[in-house]
């Protein structure tokens, strides 16, 4: 893998695909994907009836494949796909070399944080689990989702039906036949429902939304369910210092906050969600809603004075955790809200925050007019581009990696943050 700091981060503007239209001749292409790096940009393409390929910097890959989707590069730069060969079967194929391994049906390709374990949905004889880097899980099930990959990719896990439902069978579903399973083994402890299984920054730990009857919900984790009981819960997090379970719950029509099932912040918000804790884990921060039509953000239980009629979204720590942006909304127009203060110009859309690695600056990728382009600490690029990838910043945070379109030419940019 090549690091970041490796990357070419000379202050300049290349055009890699000086046309994007591929050499050879195809009847249409998807959607484009650029690598980590931007050193790359590739599409599916489609070659004729059962005739799929993949297009990488004006190159076709040698194989056809009767169906190809889920185009993806890793964080390492490899480059992703799954493939349909001529015998009916699904497999992973990276960097052109497919796996051995191939299935019914594959979906929810994923990758480690480091990009080097790949995982993936899969189905065989009506059976569902996962795969990860070509190894299956020993254990399948008849009914699986909500797939995950931890952040090392040393375990997967899925929420999965541990008994086969006849129609109509309520019975049977309250008393419970969801569960968790990882690398294949489920736990023991079966629910009416569960959803959103998160590892913990280790990936040796799970915690999850769940359903103990048709109408209350808690918090699992590692198989043991909170003794508290909620009208509702929202996704749960770990403390990434100290291991505890944290999650938004509703207790008659107000919100407020459990940690390892007690009460710790008193319910008195009409929402609370996207709940998130700082790098360190020394702080957390979640949206709210102080009331109807007044979203804001609420951090160690102090609420920000800003508020939004319409939305609060893509809530973000900065590095050290000591800054919060996130997107707000006021009827059709988005804002970019930091640290309790609203840059000056509005926007059609505006995406997740980046903060830089010295936590000191702010990128944004915004659209205005059917274009886009950045935001930067408040001032706006005088460039527009028809597509347009999320800023990187480089390691020094003195400049910011653009991977964008605009006609027909794919250019890579190293711009600096200031000046």
């Amino acid at each position: 893998m090549v690091e970041k700091k490796d990357w070419d981060w000379e202050i300049e503007s290349r055009v890699i695909v000086e046309l994007l239209d591929c050499p050879l001749r195809y009847i249409w292409r998807e959607e484009p994907k650029v690598s980590p790096d931007g050193e790359k940009i590739a599409f599916i393409i489609n070659e004729g009836e059962n005739k799929f390929s993949v297009c990488q910097n004006k190159t076709h890959w040698e194989e056809a494949y009767d169906k190809v989707w889920s185009l993806k590069y890793g964080p390492d730069g490899r480059l992703s796909v799954l493939a349909l060969t001529d015998e009916g079967r699904w497999t992973v194929v990276t960097e052109q070399v497919p796996w051995e391994n191939s299935f019914d049906f594959a979906w929810e390709l994923q990758f480690s944080t480091d990009g080097s374990q790949i995982g993936v949905a899969i189905q065989n004889e009506q059976q569902y689990g996962m795969a990860v880097n070509d190894v299956l899980w020993p254990t399948l099930y008849p009914n699986a989702n909500h797939f995950t990959l931890s952040p090392k990719g040393n375990h997967s896990a899925a929420v999965i039906q541990t008994q086969n439902l006849s129609q109509g069978d309520i019975f049977k579903y309250q008393e419970g036949v969801f569960s968790v399973a990882i690398d294949g083994q489920a736990w023991d402890t079966n629910l009416i429902n569960i959803w959103t299984p998160i590892f913990d920054h280790q990936g040796k730990h799970i915690c999850a939304q769940c359903r103990t009857s048709l109408y209350t919900y808690t918090i699992v984790v590692d198989g043991k369910v909170w003794d508290k009981e909620f009208s509702s819960v929202w996704r749960p997090a770990f403390n990434p210092a100290t291991r505890s379970c944290m999650a938004p719950v509703r207790i008659g029509k107000k919100w407020g906050l459990a940690q390892d099932g007690e009460i710790i912040l008193t319910p008195r918000f009409y929402q609370m969600w996207n709940f998130i804790f700082s790098p360190l884990g020394d702080s957390w921060a979640a949206i709210v809603a102080t009331d109807l039509g007044k979203w804001t953000v609420c951090i160690n239980g102090s609420t920000w004075k800003t508020h939004f009629e319409t939305l609060v979204y893509d809530i973000t720590f900065s590095p050290d955790g000591q800054r919060i942006a996130a997107a707000g909304k006021n009827k059709d127009k988005w804002f970019v809200l930091v640290d309790d203060q609203v840059w000056n110009e509005s926007f059609d859309m505006v995406f997740e925050p980046v903060f830089s690695p010295d936590s000191k600056h702010l990128a944004v990728k915004v659209e205005k007019k059917g274009a886009y382009t950045y935001a930067i600490d408040g001032k706006v690029l005088p460039h527009s581009f028809d597509q347009l990838w999320m800023p990187v910043f480089s390691p020094d945070s003195k400049k910011i990696l653009l991977r964008g379109i605009t006609e027909n030419q794919y250019l890579r940019a190293v711009i600096p943050v200031e000046g």
